[in-house]
């Protein structure tokens, strides 16, 4: 139930670069000993990375690379006891991989294209399991009681 956090565009946009400047140095490498139709392929190939390297590079920053933002409700329910918490969330939209983190009191719920919320908690508390199926996340979580004793 975690997923690797995407590249951001920055370092995508600085990698494409990079290989666009990797390239157009070969090309011209090649073209001063007369490289010929291999010549011309990489020329094409270097400017076509360039163009999608300038172009992003000028959508970041003009603040467009924000990820896509997911729109809708959750529906949380938090169930507590005197020794437990469980939280029942159903997510605005279907998710593969969803990730459950602790963050003091803070209970963090991630999921793709920037799906996320935060539940805060009174109590001090540790992640004893988490299941997540149609859309609906449950997460049970122990409270840590004083001298450190679930």
């Amino acid at each position: 139930m975690s997923f690797r956090e995407p590249i951001p565009g920055y370092i995508v946009a600085l990698i494409l670069g990079v290989l666009g400047l990797l390239v157009l140095g070969v090309y011209l490498r090649i073209l001063f000993r007369g490289g010929g139709l291999l010549g011309v392929s990489l020329a094409v190939l270097a400017l076509a990375l360039m163009a999608y390297w300038i172009r992003e590079l000028t959508r970041l920053f003009k603040g467009g690379a924000e990820p896509e933002r997911i729109e809708g409700e959750w529906d949380v329910d938090v169930i507590e006891d005197s020794k437990d918490i469980t939280i029942v969330a159903r997510m605005p939209s279907t998710c593969e991989k969803v990730a459950v983190f602790l963050r003091g009191r803070v209970l963090q719920v991630k999921g793709e294209r920037d799906l996320k919320i935060n539940i805060p908690l009174k109590d001090d508390v540790r992640i004893s399991g988490s299941t997540y199926k149609n859309r609906v996340l449950q997460v049970k979580l122990e409270k840590i009681l004083k001298g450190g004793k679930a």
